[in-house]
């Protein structure tokens, strides 16, 4: 019986995938009984349970709301939380993370108390569908030399390299394991004149679930198809391929736009897009000593080398030392390891790669895709025999197992992979739980003192208006409010976490109620004397304070000044200022009052300015400044701490008393995308003499040029302008899909401040018709109205999403007519064979 060389191709492959399968859950097993008898998850690091696992969380919940309204006949798609820090839109917040991405799909079919399991089966999936993917391409495109032992061997370095081990702490990063493979068959496919439609949806499918990974793919298919057309016979060049391929490229990135174009309006207002930060041309020399090492080891985040997200088995470095033994062979394959060699020692590389952001290694995953393709060279003449071939496997599998064991296991990474329980507690069972118990309708926010970026976002799946915030892309508005204002927050500004129990910017914010341990009173801001009941945390008992001063949402200003005349004061003023006149960028008719002059209350208690020999090469960890502190009743207390600054590595500035307050300083080259160097801390009712401040820098990097000690008088001055501002305010406030409305009665032209982040997706109607929303106070938005009855509607747009809509419809119908013209030229040609 005569087998066709198609069905025992179609066997083999189908052999090879069961045996893929099966080695790959071999792997795995140590792995899980690591993880079950330790009780670990794959939640490694701070970034996996303060934003992956939480946004994963929030998107089933997400998508299960939006499916069971679809079916009641709602047909309102929600777009904008006010959950999500100060409220923020739901598609370029969370789109970093999962949506467009179609395995987070899966959340929808997964009850949030099982996100944890979830979130770990993600990533074994991701490692798995990745090594899929490599072996697909293999068998798509070296059929002239198939050897499944080869294809097994390069699959398991693509897999298993440091990338992904290195990576783990951010789950989608492992997605371009997937995507890169099946793009670089999209490319082939088009070299050899075959149909573009596989292309083009996996340009379509890699846009759509990350932008930004989306850069760092793109960068490298053109690399590949640079090199791929460089070194093709000279009778299959012409000028219409790489014309193909980059309107093919376009067809899918059209496709795509209903995703793509929301977001990259939101990147181009951050200020980590304006940084205009700039990398060194060399690391340091411990970096180039520890690479060797690096590209056979993988090392932690926390200790880098230029090949930190490398780490391949011995078997690959064995592999990419024979390429250069074979003279005259694999010449695209000898020249692209020596590109991307060269651009890991220069930061300069990674700076371009990684989208003019900063020099990350976040591009390895295609020096992955090199090392394991020259195993597969490499490998698929040069062991022949059965028994070879089983000890060299066998060998691969037991280096892939210590490698893992030997980057889990490292004192300063051990600890990031996070217990199961505690995680899910941490995010389900935290202080926030308390705010159900509160019974109040109105609208409200909601800070407490929990850890720090930890917990920031909890609030978005516990239905609470918090004011913690952790995520990629904040609203700029919001960091500029911080900024302005000395307020602490970390992570380059995309974390905050409440408003340093500041008593004029929590009422600003409509802050109604604050959550504190039992018993740290002095985290409270003036105004929350009265207890309102106390429940139970994972962590210990919490307690729940009102705020006696609240500002309800939607209150008045009879007066405003120009954001140039704001700009003039201090951020003690500034806080001051809001409360007496809403700030406003643009200069209104003369019927509203333009106020000219503040009444500032702040005193300088004392100032230190620093010598040189004082406030440089700081002691690590000991106490640097032993400030005195006089204590002010019904005062808040601030220290400032001037031309503060970080020059190499991180470190954390702790004033020390019954708060405790702590300052993130990054490195001086990541302050240039805020330009920040002075640091404000609410000390509130200090009763010390005495406040420590300490560093706990590994060197003498940080500089301090002077301290100062400010008492704001927090009283009756207060209490009456909290009194004038809700005087008139917006009544009847109802919250709906995408928006909100109230009504207001005003007897006097006031100017109604709405306390939600400025955005230009956000239309007003006052009465039915559109009016202009105006920004106000930096970060929220203000209407001024002429005496009068109205009724107020805010509604919420993405923006760029209608436009992004119909790029993307013209997109598909391009794809339809070139997947139609292709349907009808195989329907003829098969028309015609019949006849």
């Amino acid at each position: 019986m005569n087998i066709k060389p198609k069905n025992i191709f179609y066997s083999q492959t189908k052999l090879y995938f069961y045996a893929y399968t099966a080695i790959f859950i071999l792997l795995l097993l140590p792995l899980l009984f690591w993880m079950l008898t330790s009780g670990r998850s794959l939640l490694v690091g701070l970034d996996a349970i303060a934003q992956h696992c939480p946004t994963l969380m929030y998107y089933g919940s997400y998508l299960r709301k939006n499916f069971f309204n679809l079916l009641a006949g709602n047909f309102s798609i929600a777009l904008f939380d006010f959950n999500i820090g100060f409220g923020s839109d739901i598609l370029t917040t969370l789109h970093y993370y999962v949506v467009g991405d179609p395995l987070a799909l899966l959340s929808f079919f997964i009850p949030k108390k099982y996100s944890i399991e979830l979130y770990n089966f993600l990533i074994v999936l991701r490692l798995y569908l990745s090594g899929i993917s490599f072996s697909f391409y293999c068998f798509k495109t070296q059929k002239n030399f198939i050897s499944n032992f080869a294809i097994l061997l390069g699959t398991l370095v693509y897999v298993f390299s440091g990338y992904s081990m290195s990576f783990l702490y951010q789950p989608f990063f492992l997605n371009s394991l997937i995507y890169f493979p099946l793009l670089l068959v999209g490319i082939e496919k088009i070299l050899k004149n075959e149909k573009p439609h596989f292309f083009i949806i996996i340009v379509f499918i890699s846009l759509t679930s990350n932008f930004y990974f989306f850069y760092i793919l793109s960068a490298m298919m053109l690399i590949y198809a640079a090199v791929r057309i460089f070194y093709m016979p000279k009778n299959l060049k012409n000028f219409w391929l790489p014309t193909k391929l980059i309107s093919y490229y376009i067809v899918g990135v059209l496709m795509s736009c209903i995703i793509f174009i929301p977001n990259l309006i939101a990147l181009l207002e951050t200020s980590r897009f304006r940084s205009h930060l700039r990398p060194d041309w060399f690391y340091n020399f411990n970096m180039y000593k520890k690479s060797f090492l690096d590209f056979i080891l993988t090392q932690s985040k926390d200790n880098p080398s230029c090949f930190e997200a490398t780490g391949f088995p011995l078997i690959a470095v064995i592999a990419a030392v024979l390429l250069f033994l074979q003279k005259n062979k694999h010449k695209e394959l000898k020249s692209v390891f020596i590109f991307f060699t060269f651009c890991a020692f220069f930061p300069i590389a990674s700076y371009i790669f990684t989208g003019f952001n900063y020099p990350s290694n976040r591009w390895m995953f295609a020096y992955s895709f090199l090392t394991a393709l020259i195993t597969v060279n490499i490998f698929v003449f040069m062991v022949t025999r059965k028994a070879s071939k089983i000890i060299i496997l066998i060998f691969t599998m037991l280096n892939i197992i210590i490698n893992f064991f030997l980057f889990s296991h490292k004192k300063e990474i051990k600890d990031d992979f996070l217990d199961t329980n505690l995680s899910y507690k941490r995010l389900t069972d935290n202080d926030l739980k308390l705010a159900k118990q509160i019974d109040d309708k109105t609208f409200y926010r909601i800070e407490h003192n929990a850890m720090f970026t930890m917990m920031n976002n909890t609030s978005m799946n516990m239905d609470v208006k918090s004011l913690g915030f952790y995520f990629s892309l904040p609203n700029p508005a919001v960091k500029s409010f911080y900024d302005e204002l000395g307020l602490l927050s970390k992570v380059a500004d995309m974390a905050y976490n409440g408003l340093d129990s500041r008593a004029m910017l929590g009422a600003l914010a409509n802050v109604k109620y604050f959550i504190v341990k039992e018993g740290d009173k002095n985290f409270l801001p003036y105004g929350y004397s009265k207890q309102k009941f106390l429940g139970e945390a994972f962590d210990g008992k919490y307690a729940v304070y009102e705020n006696k001063f609240y500002l309800p949402f939607g209150f008045t200003y009879s007066s405003y000044i120009s954001k140039k005349e704001y700009d003039k004061f201090t951020p003690i003023q500034k806080q001051q200022a809001m409360m007496q006149v809403v700030v406003l960028e643009e200069t209104l008719k003369n019927d509203f009052n333009h106020l000219k002059k503040m009444a500032f209350r702040e005193k300088t208690l004392s100032r230190r300015i620093l010598n040189n020999e004082n406030s440089k090469n700081f002691i690590p960890g000991k106490c640097v400044l032993k400030l005195p502190f006089q204590n002010f009743q019904n005062c808040e207390n601030y220290i400032v701490l001037y031309n503060l600054i970080c020059w190499r590595n991180e470190t954390n500035v702790f004033l020390d008393n019954k708060q405790k307050k702590a300052i993130f300083l990054p490195p001086r080259k990541y302050t240039d995308i805020s330009h920040k160097n002075n640091y404000i801390a609410n000390m509130n009712y200090c009763s010390e003499k005495f406040i420590n401040i300490a560093f706990d820098n590994d060197d003498k990097s940080v500089s301090l040029e002077s301290v100062e000690v400010i008492a704001l008088p927090i009283g009756k001055n207060y209490e009456n302008e909290i009194k004038f501002l809700k005087k008139d305010n917006l009544v009847n406030v109802q919250e709906f899909i995408n928006g909100i409305k109230g009504e207001i009665k005003l007897e006097e032209n006031k100017i109604l401040l709405l306390s939600i982040p400025y955005s230009k997706g956000w239309k007003a109607y006052v009465n039915g018709k559109e009016e202009k929303l105006l920004k106000a106070n930096t970060m929220f938005m203000a209407l001024p109205l002429e005496a009068g009855n109205y009724e107020i509607e805010l509604k919420y747009m993405t923006s760029g999403l209608k436009l992004g809509m119909w790029m993307s419809l013209l997109g598909f119908m391009i794809f339809g007519s070139i997947f139609c013209r292709n349907f009808s030229f195989l329907h003829k040609l098969c028309a015609c064979s019949t006849k």
